[in-house]
């Protein structure tokens, strides 16, 4: 709404800048239209499952496992790693098959990619766990190795933090799940639209669906495919468990998902390069733009002052 009343302006009354999330209209002199532009983000399916085709990714349910999170160590990405390890985890290897588990399921990893930060958290996990006692945790995040603060990877019975990958699609072509169940917005969620670009199945809130459009993160708040779900931190991680084996659990529901997490990106996806002749930035990119620049003031001379 913003950027319609800023165009529907006349042209000499306003200009606009941005600060943070809003936009501020203020006096000007100039009668040019303000230098507006909205550009999309694009997603681009990974090039190694559009080489093979989606036929052959629907059929890959039985060689993935594991659930992944990549990220940087941001507050909110902190908060969402610290809930996985000592909520999430737990909850899916205590699911039950009454309750929708199975033992691929009770049995699948954490993988947490993007920062050295990771590892940390997961001795920070194993420490607690160790400071109550919980044997079962312990074995689950606590390495048998004597690992150094900061230097990873961490591996343990259940939790792998490599750090920063070179080329993190090698991690989601084997994974299963995406988890992403952020509660902080802030800006476009790149790591949902990663998991997209891949086919993966994705298990994240309205919150973690930010920059899709209206009728996908609707998508993502009701947990319909390629979304599971609907999950919060707020819920319980026994309900995060069961929303995940839906698909994990059922090799023809996470086909499908796949598929339509494949259909969300091809939607998404750019249809020409950003700076050939039909993209958003070709008239940026076709020649150097007219500029009517002031002389530069002459520099002082500290000698003569």
């Amino acid at each position: 709404r913003a950027f319609e009343e800023v165009r529907a302006s006349p042209p000499s009354e306003v200009s606009a800048d941005f600060v943070g999330h809003e936009l501020l209209k203020k006096e000007t002199i100039s009668a040019a239209k303000p230098p507006i532009r909205v550009l999309p983000f694009r997603a681009r399916i990974d090039p190694q499952t559009a080489r093979k085709g989606w036929d052959a990714h629907a059929q890959t349910w039985a060689a993935r496992k594991d659930l992944v999170f990549v990220g940087g160590g941001t507050y909110s990405n902190r908060k969402v790693v610290r809930w996985l390890l000592r909520e999430a985890l737990p909850a899916i290897s205590s699911l039950s098959d009454v309750d929708g588990g199975c033992d691929e399921l009770r049995n699948a990893n954490l993988m947490l990619a993007g920062t050295v930060v990771w590892a940390e958290e997961a001795r920070a996990a194993c420490k607690d766990a160790r400071s109550k006692n919980d044997a079962e945790q312990i074995q689950r995040v606590c390495s048998a190795e004597n690992v150094g603060r900061g230097r990873p990877p961490h591996t343990s019975a259940r939790v792998w933090a490599p750090g920063r990958l070179d080329n993190v699609g090698n991690v989601l072509r084997r994974s299963r799940v995406f988890a992403a169940p952020a509660d902080v917005p802030s800006g476009i969620s790149t790591k949902v639209w990663l998991a997209l670009e891949h086919g993966l199945p994705i298990a994240t809130t309205i919150d973690g669906s930010r920059g899709l459009p209206t009728a996908a993160r609707e998508a993502a708040l009701q947990g319909r495919s390629p979304f599971l779900g609907p999950v919060s931190l707020e819920s319980s991680a026994t309900h995060f468990a069961k929303a995940v084996s839906t698909t994990y659990c059922n090799a023809s529901r996470w086909r499908h998902d796949a598929l339509a997490a494949l259909q969300l990106a091809k939607d998404l996806e750019s249809r020409a390069p950003w700076t050939g002749p039909d993209g958003p930035l070709a008239d940026l990119t076709s020649g150097p733009a007219s500029m009517a620049c002031a002389a530069p003031s002459a520099p002082i001379n500290l000698e003569k002052e």
